[in-house]
């Protein structure tokens, strides 16, 4: 089956089916399920161009941050600010649905909409406030790996990010802690030798441009933060 075929197939599959659970379709195989402030995500994502399977991502998104996103260089979809495949929400490795006609892809909708409602609507329960998205959101992208004793590299966007949704909490003191900070990283020069990237200059390194996103974001942050 020829990947517009499937999505022509698969977009018709499974909006039915959303709508029952409250999802609607928002582009291509993105579906949206709005709650207070927030919304339940899901879409499919095709295996190409050797295989035909795909395999199913379950997020949260906030429209309130999304046009910042998007400023960043994201695409316009309701990307989702927490999320994991089927598979990986019960704990085990993402999971492909694989199929090789109609037939099959009837088969493959149906023990995704099972896994669906064992893994993801669970999953997707935890969260009722921006409050517990962003400190799941924390714990995900900006907390130290005490386990292993692995530290972060500096991550402004993740900062950012955590700091809009604080403020979207209502934690304006926070919010503007992590802001401050992403806004202080991303004005700082980079370095670079042989392929390794420095915060401070070094023999033989020389300054390089920060990526583009990151550029997008100090514009961004220098008309926020006064």
């Amino acid at each position: 089956m020829n990947p517009s075929h499937f999505a022509l197939q698969a977009r018709d599959l499974v909006s039915t089916a959303a709508l029952t659970r409250g999802f609607v379709r928002s582009k291509g195989l993105y579906f949206c399920r709005p709650r207070h402030g927030f919304e339940d995500v899901f879409f499919l994502d095709l295996l190409r161009p050797s295989h035909d399977a795909f395999k199913v991502a379950v997020g949260i998104h906030v429209p309130m941050i999304a046009p910042k996103l998007m400023a960043l260089g994201n695409a316009d979809l309701p990307s989702p600010i927490l999320f994991g495949y089927l598979g990986q929400l019960s704990g085990g490795a993402q999971k492909w649905y694989r199929f090789k006609g109609s037939m099959d892809l009837n088969i493959a909708m149906d023990a995704m909409w099972t896994d669906f409602n064992v893994q993801a609507e669970p999953w997707l329960r935890k969260f009722n406030t921006i409050e517990e998205i962003a400190w799941a959101f924390y714990e995900q992208r900006l907390k130290e790996n005490l386990v292993e004793g692995k530290m972060r590299r500096p991550d402004p966007i993740a900062w950012a990010i955590y700091g809009w949704l604080l403020a979207q909490s209502g934690k304006a003191e926070e919010s503007h802690e992590w802001l401050n900070k992403a806004q202080d990283e991303v004005t700082k020069p980079i370095y670079v030798k042989r392929g390794r990237i420095y915060s401070e200059k070094i023999a033989g390194a020389r300054q390089i441009p920060r990526a583009d996103p990151e550029q997008r974001l100090k514009e961004i942050l220098e008309k926020e933060i006064l």
